[in-house]
């Protein structure tokens, strides 16, 4: 039998909802206090993954907004115009991140099962 140093071979006393294994204490796998399955926990990241995603895409759509407005009102100075343009290119590569993100999830999630 295969022990950690410095820990004996006696018995594990555990609480009600765990069991011993291998001399720990480790949950029933009918455990029902927090009412989560593995799906339920699976289902919960994805969705926070989604909402993430889905801000960020809205986030992007603003700042190109934005950069719009920076390029309409630079009445011509050179250096406004390069401002907004540097900002409309940063927000379309996040706007493209975020798209390849979210094409990411939803493919992880289909082969976890997770999405329909």
């Amino acid at each position: 039998m295969f022990t950690l140093p410095g820990m004996s071979n006696a018995a594990v006393t555990c609480p009600d909802h765990t069991v011993p294994k291998a001399g720990i204490c480790v949950p029933k796998s009918d455990d029902t206090r927090f009412h989560l399955s593995d799906a339920d926990v699976s289902n919960t990241i994805y969705n926070v993954a989604e909402t993430l995603l889905a801000f960020l895409a809205a986030l992007s759509v603003l700042v190109i907004a934005i950069a719009g407005i920076m390029y309409i009102t630079s009445t011509g100075d050179e250096t406004r115009i390069d401002n907004a343009k540097k900002w409309l290119l940063y927000a379309i590569i996040g706007l493209v991140i975020a798209l390849v993100s979210y094409l990411i999830v939803y493919a992880v999630g289909q082969m976890l099962g997770v999405t329909s």
